[in-house]
């Protein structure tokens, strides 16, 4: 007996079609490559209603994998403290985007092109949300010196925690 799984996402289309243990390996290989390439939390859990896409444990949320811009990611959190847009900044560039090294401009620019008001003063929010009180952010440096921020385990499960509220 011959077993598929087919997963659209909207047309982004994975298929996958063989004996029992061949479909599950590689499904298991998938939802591996998919959380390392994401890192989502597992406390995301999808509605039952939603089952229809990959999911185990809850790390691959169908809601997540709607996100197709940074503005959806941002209205779904509507962020009530103005540190909190800096970090879904963060968080949208190092969890959708891959990148680890977020600079003020690049919050600024993504700010603005979501048409989001600016926070009065991005390089301080960053420099709080890394500091020891919070420890939202992780301090690195790139080239030149000029400060640039990451993600910390941290500030992923509280923007986690400000998808959930706002489900």
């Amino acid at each position: 007996m011959g077993y598929r799984i087919k997963v659209n996402l909207k047309n982004g289309e994975i298929e996958v079609e063989g004996d029992k243990e061949f479909v599950k390996d590689e499904i298991e290989k998938l939802l591996e490559r998919i959380v390392a390439k994401f890192s989502l939390a597992s406390s995301l859990e999808m509605d039952k209603d939603k089952k229809d896409v990959l999911t185990q444990s809850g790390a691959v949320t169908e809601q997540n994998m709607l996100f197709e811009s940074f503005a959806e990611f941002y209205k779904a959190i509507d962020p009530k403290k103005e540190q909190d847009k800096s970090l879904i900044a963060v968080y949208w560039f190092n969890k959708f985007e891959g990148k680890d090294a977020v600079t003020p401009k690049d919050v600024v620019e993504i700010l603005k092109d979501a048409g989001v008001p600016l926070p009065s003063n991005i390089s301080r929010d960053l420099r709080e949300l890394a500091s020891g009180k919070k420890a939202y952010l992780i301090k690195v440096n790139v080239k030149g010196g000029r400060p640039a921020y990451k993600l910390s385990m941290t500030g992923e499960n509280y923007v986690n925690k400000l998808l959930r509220v706002n489900e």
